[in-house]
């Protein structure tokens, strides 16, 4: 076995430099600035059992996708809670981005990006002694993550 992968052009990286952003017309974007983690943006589909009399094997096959919303933890900053509150508020459907580091990229600045779209809820997170202003953002997904590269 290798000890290297000679054939890779470029090697893994770390996830310090993700960015989210969203969009209110799928133009104009703005970041969301302090981002914490960004968990799985889609689980993958429910399989679907089944058997037949021939055989005493059961099998799988791909079945449906569950709806889910996604909690990403982000620090507090008033001017952005602000704003992001606004817009859960008046319960906007926003275009939102995850765009890995510039440094995956395989042509210049144009890094592998996520896109989807949603609602949002926004949450204060527990209040300690030694911790972090937070608040979470709920996202409740309405479409399919897709891949794109950033534009």
């Amino acid at each position: 076995m290798a000890e290297v992968n000679a054939s890779a052009t470029t090697t893994p990286k770390t996830s310090m430099k993700t960015e989210l952003w969203y969009s209110t017309d799928g133009g104009t974007k703005t970041q969301i600035f302090m981002v914490q983690s960004i968990p799985q943006l889609q689980t993958p589909q429910e399989p679907i059992t089944y058997g037949c009399l021939e055989s005493s094997t059961e099998f799988q096959t791909k079945g449906t996708r569950k709806a889910e919303s996604i909690a990403i933890p982000i620090l507090y900053v008033a001017e952005q809670h602000t704003a992001l509150k606004a817009l859960a508020t008046a319960n906007t459907k926003l275009t939102f981005y995850v765009k890995f580091p510039d440094s995956t990229a395989a042509t210049s600045e144009k890094p592998l990006t996520y896109t989807f779209s949603g609602t949002i809820d926004l949450a204060n997170d527990e209040i300690t002694i030694d911790g972090m202003l937070a608040e979470t953002i709920t996202i409740y997904r309405d479409s399919v993550v897709t891949e794109t590269t950033w534009t």
